[in-house]
């Protein structure tokens, strides 16, 4: 399983969203810069990836809060259909783990 560290401080906009995850992921130069490619490159990782999204409450655009999740949950969806492993996500302010 590999473990990505993103700081929810670089995550702010949709582009430093798209920013940040091509970088952290290495998707390919031809990455959409939207959720529907975010999920197609995901779902192409060859592992199962553990996110951690540290200062969670630095997003603050909800929209994009909630679509990392329904788009991890879809990614997810495509991985148990396809015996593939899962993405699993920890969102964490000042050191502590947030439910």
């Amino acid at each position: 399983m590999k473990t990505f560290i993103i700081d929810a401080k670089e995550i702010n906009t949709w582009d430093n969203f798209h920013d940040v995850f091509y970088s952290v992921f290495e998707f390919p130069s031809y990455y959409g810069r939207n959720m529907d490619a975010w999920i197609d490159c995901m779902t192409d990782l060859d592992d199962t990836v553990f996110i951690y999204i540290k200062n969670v409450s630095e997003i603050i655009d909800g929209d994009i809060y909630n679509s990392l999740i329904e788009c991890s949950a879809f990614a997810n969806y495509r991985f148990i259909e396809s015996g593939k492993p899962v993405i699993a996500l920890a969102f964490w302010e000042n050191d502590q783990y947030v439910q």
